[in-house]
């Protein structure tokens, strides 16, 4: 597990380095109001429209779960006042 706080720019990075090295990637996310987190299978628009939401505001945090390096990957971003925080899970892929 890794932990990490990040910049905008720095949270865009991952964003684009998930959509375009990721495979099998699939985002988690809360809209306001809504009582359960929503899953879906995530293609690059969507995880930048996810980004946009986390940046802006409009979403205080996302899940991204995806393979790379035949493991799978955990990143859980929240926004917090000093920066986005992030949290990083490695699994083996079985």
């Amino acid at each position: 597990m890794r932990e990490a706080t990040l910049s905008s720019q720095e949270i865009e990075q991952l964003i684009s380095d998930v959509a375009q090295f990721g495979k099998n990637v699939q985002l988690m996310q809360r809209l306001a109001g809504a009582r359960r987190a929503e899953t879906a299978l995530a293609d690059q628009h969507k995880l930048e429209k996810a980004r946009d939401a986390l940046i802006s505001g409009l979403i205080s945090r996302v899940q991204i779960r995806y393979q790379w390096q035949e493991q799978l990957w955990i990143d859980t971003i929240e926004r917090k006042p000093e920066g986005f925080y992030l949290v990083r899970i490695v699994h083996q892929s079985t």
